[in-house]
């Protein structure tokens, strides 16, 4: 008798083992969707929100509609939100679609493939199928039909005017900071505003050459000094002379510009070699030969004196 209570006993436990295994099992994946809305206008949007959750032992395959969106367009696809609660993955997307035919339209399921572990056979699960009515604009045909109005003007008010107030003087700050940097990296003034000569350009810079060839810096041991002095005397009355922009231009810049200008082929070669040494001399600490730093100097004033603008006296009559 005893023995025969415990058998069943042992058949009921062994039951509600495989009936709860069996329940665990179904309970391992879930697919749930719902819309925001059954019943919208023409051109209205509506909503469709699945939700997935399963253990991390499925795999998902994929999914598909069971039947073509018809009446339907998909505007838009939410990104895919993922998490891990209670030992489950769940994820959950928003589908918002668009129907521009009204009556009685359908969004069909979604199926949802997957494999459980350890397991090759392709499983799958599904939605409901939802109906959304689609209704027209209700439309007084007993009006007569209105022309088209034109859009209305928005007066400008004095908060659309109030971010510039900000951004206006920001812009200017950044840029005079910018500016600014520029112009110290260069050891320039903030603003330059050099002065007309007053006398001719061959003048001054003669008398600029004369003051630096008594200073003898390179007879002193100021080379680089003296070839600084030298080609800004020279760039400056070129400047002067033919409205080039040569005080902020390279070496190969210069004789670009000076191509336009009639100059003999032989008298430009003398002043690219001489500028040429001088970079050297400022920028790769190049020492060049006494005879060197004389011929710079003498180049200077066979250019200017060949260069000069030609001046008229009239005669006294």
């Amino acid at each position: 008798m005893i023995r025969g209570i415990k058998r069943y006993l042992l058949k009921g436990v062994s039951w509600g083992c495989m009936l709860l295994f069996s329940f665990s099992a179904m309970a391992q994946i879930s697919l749930k969707a719902k819309i925001d809305s059954t019943d919208i206008l023409i051109g209205d949007l509506v909503k469709l929100s699945l939700e997935i959750k399963h253990n991390p032992e499925i795999r998902i395959l994929g999914s598909e509609l069971v039947d073509s969106v018809k009446a339907f367009e998909l505007l838009y696809l939410s990104e895919l939100d993922s998490s891990f609660q209670k030992g489950l993955i769940s994820k959950k997307q928003d589908f918002t679609f668009i129907s521009f035919e009204p009556g009685i339209q359908n969004i069909p399921s979604f199926r949802l493939f997957y494999q459980e572990q350890n397991d090759t056979t392709i499983k799958w699960i599904a939605t409901d199928t939802f109906q959304v009515n689609v209704q027209l604009v209700d439309v007084d045909t007993s009006q007569a039909i209105q022309p088209i109005q034109a859009p209305l003007g928005v007066p400008l008010k004095w908060k659309d005017l109030k971010p510039l107030i900000y951004i206006i003087p920001g812009i200017l700050l950044i840029l005079f900071i910018f500016i600014y940097l520029e112009r110290k990296k260069r050891n320039k003034p903030l603003f330059s505003l050099r002065e007309k000569p007053k006398l001719p350009a061959h003048l001054i810079a003669l008398n600029a050459l004369r003051k630096l060839e008594e200073a003898k810096l390179w007879q002193k041991g100021n080379v680089k000094e003296f070839h600084i002095q030298l080609t800004d005397i020279i760039r400056i009355y070129i400047e002067d002379r033919f409205h080039l922009p040569a005080v902020e231009s390279t070496t190969e810049e210069i004789m670009e510009d000076l191509n336009s200008i009639d100059l003999s082929r032989e008298l430009k070669e003398e002043l690219h070699s001489f500028l040429q040494l001088s970079d050297l001399v400022k920028f790769a600490k190049h020492n060049p030969l006494p005879n060197e730093n004389e011929k710079c100097l003498q180049s200077s004033y066979h250019f200017v004196n060949a260069t000069k603008e030609q001046l008229f006296e009239e005669e006294n009559k």
